[in-house]
């Protein structure tokens, strides 16, 4: 893949994420909540509000964001997390492998929080991803992640 090419490539990931956000947005109410909790071993983010689960999405975690070392770290580099929750951004490796793009393949380098959302957005353009949420880490930085699926938790109730 030339660098015009993968700019081409990014531009679309990036005007397709939007758009899938936006969705998100008006469907799930994404941003609304009054609290979002993580759960690594579920491999789920629950939006909520006064206790009460609202939305549930099923997560890969993309890669994180550190204000202390302003690197990039990417999910499936993380020895930290659950192999769950990275296994499909595997894909976005050997992507970069295939095509030569080394800051798919390299695990870690220097950043910013625009890197981290474009790799979000390469990253939800290969997994074909609902959409994507960017939350806060303790100690300063920021956690990426895909949904996979997303839905109301009454729907869960419901059935």
């Amino acid at each position: 893949m030339t660098e015009e090419q993968y700019r081409e490539f990014q531009l679309a990931a990036h005007h397709e994420l939007t758009e899938l956000n936006s969705v998100c947005e008006r469907e799930f109410s994404i941003g609304h909540w009054e609290r979002w909790d993580y759960d690594g071993d579920a491999g789920t983010i629950t939006f909520s509000e006064a206790g009460i689960p609202k939305v549930i999405a099923d997560v890969q975690l993309v890669g994180t964001t550190s204000t202390r070392s302003n690197t990039w770290l990417w999910g499936w580099a993380n020895e930290s997390v659950p192999r769950s929750i990275t296994q499909l951004i595997e894909k976005v490796r050997a992507f970069g492998q295939t095509e030569s793009l080394p800051e798919l393949i390299e695990t870690s380098w220097p950043d910013d929080e625009y890197h981290g959302w474009e790799m979000t957005e390469i990253a939800a353009k290969l997994i074909h991803a609902r959409g994507a949420y960017r939350a806060p880490r303790q100690g300063g930085g920021f956690s990426y992640y895909v949904y996979t699926a997303i839905r109301h938790a009454a729907e869960l109730i419901a059935h």
